[in-house]
């Protein structure tokens, strides 16, 4: 209120009206620089110990025999990894026998049956590990 009241004493009915009396009582309206913005620089993300400008020197010969060890090195894994599977799934064998074994002692089960119901879960265990695991 106290501001349209100023106003209507000054009589000042425009936005220019009120930007000259405001300067010329106030100063607090900073004036339009015309001076140009430098642009900021951008910042890069790329490490400072990196090399931009690296060129892989590597002979043929030194790439072969790279090439050669990295397919040593994962058909050694890919061994490994068979193995694991294959303990996995002897374990989960084991396992599922005894389960069968305590349902034919407890509920007096069927034999055969237990072991076919046994069987195919230790069948599809090995199928899921085999897929995870491809």
């Amino acid at each position: 209120m106290k501001i349209l009241r100023e106003w209507a004493e000054n009589d000042i009915r425009t936005a220019g009206q009120a930007e000259a009396f405001y300067k010329a009582n106030y100063n607090d309206i900073p004036e339009k620089s015309t001076k140009q913005r430098k642009p900021k620089e951008s910042k890069s993300n790329v490490p400072t110990w990196s090399n931009p400008n690296y060129v892989n020197e590597t002979d043929e010969e030194t790439r072969l025999e790279l090439e050669r060890k990295k397919q040593e090195l994962l058909a050694k894994l890919d061994r490994g990894m068979n193995k694991m599977i294959l303990v996995k799934i002897a374990g989960t064998a084991l396992f599922t026998n005894l389960v069968a074994t305590l349902f034919i002692i407890l509920y007096q089960t069927d034999a055969l049956f237990s072991m076919i119901i046994v069987s195919l879960w230790t069948v599809a265990y090995g199928i899921n590990l085999y897929k995870e695991n491809r």
